[in-house]
């Protein structure tokens, strides 16, 4: 058999264009790595097929770190330039506290 490749890391990004976390090891499913890509930003106004902010758009998400705080759960860990570390837990009972804009925001409901 002809080796097509090397895998050299793991690493899943629970905020879509923020700084991820590698993993030790990971199972894949067809969905992907558990918690990758759980948190997105929308741009409100687009009507593209394609509407979360990237870093494309906006290069200082990729300032930000990211990690699962506990698997399976829909905590995460923000850490900023500062090395303050932020705890994220968009649950529905969350949503009546914050300043929601379902427009702006995407999580999955748990």
């Amino acid at each position: 058999m002809q080796t097509l490749g090397v895998i050299r890391q793991l690493a899943r990004y629970p905020v879509k264009s923020m700084q991820g976390e590698a993993l030790p090891s990971a199972a894949l499913t067809l969905q992907g790595f558990a918690e990758d890509r759980r948190y997105a930003f929308v741009q409100a106004t687009s009507r593209s097929s394609f509407p979360w902010l990237t870093a494309r758009e906006l290069p200082e998400l990729l300032y930000y770190r990211t990690s699962v705080e506990k698997a399976g759960t829909p905590e995460v860990a923000v850490e900023v330039a500062s090395g303050e570390v932020f705890s994220i837990c968009m649950t529905s009972a969350m949503k009546s506290c914050l300043n929601w804009n379902p427009e702006y925001f995407t999580w999955p409901e748990m």
